[in-house]
């Protein structure tokens, strides 16, 4: 078994067995009752070590790779939403309302659009909920989280050019000061930002 292997429905109930089950014998049983559909109770006492092994993948961390334009997904293709420039205003608006109300599963919509199809044409979420696997999943938010660090250091980048700018014209000492408050906080964001970004890939 592994994180390949493993639905974004799965995983996010994963997520809530450790988060919520103190009893490991019982955590064992109700993950992999979410994983395998089996109770611990009918599985043969010679095969409940392999199970219990099996879940030895939970404890490795993931590593993400490039992601693709073309997901095939139960014989159905998706392609993921990976030029910006190509995203609609209503499929802007939506993505930043879902991401606000962290709701994972409508998000998948936004993001994954059925080959052949514009966004809004059909509804897919609950089907890539409970068939899209993680390290698919995984690839395309990796992707948009470095894209976005991307974009936010191209900003920051550019603020702190335009104080410097302004700074060598500013003779007020007030004013210098107070864009020299805004020159350091921007320094600690790239940094920031530029640390994150590391620490994801």
């Amino acid at each position: 078994m592994k994180w390949d292997d493993i639905t974004i429905k799965q995983y996010y109930e994963i997520v809530d067995i450790l988060a919520n089950t103190e009893d490991p014998l019982e955590a064992q049983e109700q993950l992999i009752k979410t994983i395998w559909g089996v109770e611990m109770g009918d599985i043969p006492v010679s095969k409940v070590a392999y199970y219990i092994n099996e879940l030895s993948f939970l404890e490795k961390k993931y590593t993400e790779k490039p992601a693709k334009s073309v997901y095939l997904v139960k014989d159905q293709k998706f392609r993921p939403v990976l030029d910006l420039q190509k995203v609609t205003t209503a499929q802007y608006i939506d993505f930043q309302e879902l991401l606000k109300r962290q709701d994972w599963k409508n998000i998948l919509d936004c993001i994954f659009i059925k080959d052949g199809e514009q966004y809004g044409e059909s509804k897919n979420a609950d089907f890539l909920w409970e068939n899209l696997t993680m390290n698919v999943y995984s690839d395309v938010m990796f992707f948009f989280l470095h894209l976005l660090n991307r974009l936010t250091l191209n900003t920051l980048y550019s603020s702190e050019r335009e104080m410097r700018k302004m700074l060598r014209k500013t003779k007020e000492m007030p004013k210098r000061v107070a864009l020299l408050k805004r020159m350091v906080e921007t320094r600690k964001a790239i940094r920031l930002i530029k640390d994150e970004d590391e620490l994801i890939g």
